[in-house]
């Protein structure tokens, strides 16, 4: 095992064995932001491994080679298509939460059971209570370590996070959907009249690319981190530690740890076959500090 596990704390090493993730790019990005307590390295791991799947599965859907012509690939979801998508999954988890009797998502997000079980509908605490640990039991036997209780306090605390997070998602996509108007406002001003072109360069492409999603969500947690733990390192603007922090984090996202199977045969993992393993050098200066300001000039969530 390297050495570089040393320097990470075993919650962290977990969420990157889970991931195959090596140690040595989370290692780096940790390294380029500053001094972090535990909980902002979780909180920023969590972030880098969030914006390289969303990355792993944007190239899947819609291979770079591709990206230059939209319309030729399967489009990925438009904001609004995404804030719809948001709104039905948090509106699921609340009406699945009230069948089991939660009126109120909010108030089971600590503790469950802090008033009792009398909080669940009778039809769950009468059947589900204990048909969840059979059904867990007989499908993965020994694997199925917990208990009747724990297994539908652990389902209430998910349904109750996948609410608030679907609802901070779709702020997310809203602030997104906010600052492309603004921007698309912008570009109208600069457009030549009756040339039917822009007044510099050709024509725009149209949408985000996966890479400059990546950046983009990068950018976002460096700037987001910073501002809670303003201690960690220089204020935030478009420097050198900004630049070194976006390539360690391109180097993070494409990052893989071979899976070697008992006859020794190297598989790569299937959420890393598509990504480009250029990309730590396609990103000029100028390119990041593009990116940088466009995140500048719209709400960043904390």
């Amino acid at each position: 095992m390297p050495k570089s596990h040393l320097r990470l704390p075993p919650s962290i090493r977990i969420e990157l064995d889970k991931a195959w993730i090596p140690y040595t790019a989370a290692n780096s990005v940790f390294e380029r932001f500053g001094h972090l307590p535990l909980n902002g390295k979780k909180e920023l791991l969590n972030r880098l491994i969030v914006a390289r799947l969303s990355y792993s599965f944007r190239v899947m859907i819609d291979p770079p080679e591709k990206s230059r012509s939209r319309q030729a690939s399967q489009a990925f979801p438009t904001h609004s298509q995404q804030l719809s998508r948001l709104v039905k999954i948090q509106r699921s988890a609340k009406r699945l939460l009230k069948l089991l009797g939660i009126e109120d998502p909010a108030s089971i997000a600590v503790e469950p059971f802090e008033k009792g079980m009398g909080i669940l509908h009778s039809v769950a605490t009468t059947w589900l209570l204990t048909s969840l640990s059979c059904v867990a039991t007989g499908r993965r036997g020994d694997r199925a370590t917990l208990g009747a209780l724990e297994r539908i306090e652990v389902l209430l605390l998910l349904l109750s996070d996948l609410v608030e997070a679907a609802d901070q998602s779709a702020e997310q996509v809203r602030a997104h959907m906010v600052a492309k108007m603004v921007r698309d406002e912008d570009t109208n001003r600069t457009k030549i009249p009756n040339s039917g072109r822009s007044a510099r360069g050709g024509k725009r492409r149209k949408g985000e690319t996966a890479e400059s999603m990546l950046v983009r969500s990068l950018i976002e947690a460096y700037i987001a981190l910073r501002a809670r733990y303003p201690n960690s390192g220089p204020s935030v603007s478009c420097d050198d530690a900004l630049r070194a922090f976006v390539r360690a984090g391109l180097e993070f996202a494409i990052a893989e740890r071979p899976i070697t199977d008992s006859k020794g045969k190297v598989y790569v993992p299937t959420d890393t076959m598509a990504v480009n393993r250029t990309l730590p050098c396609r990103f000029t200066d100028s390119a990041i500090r593009g990116i940088f300001d466009r995140c500048m000039h719209k709400p960043i969530r904390n």
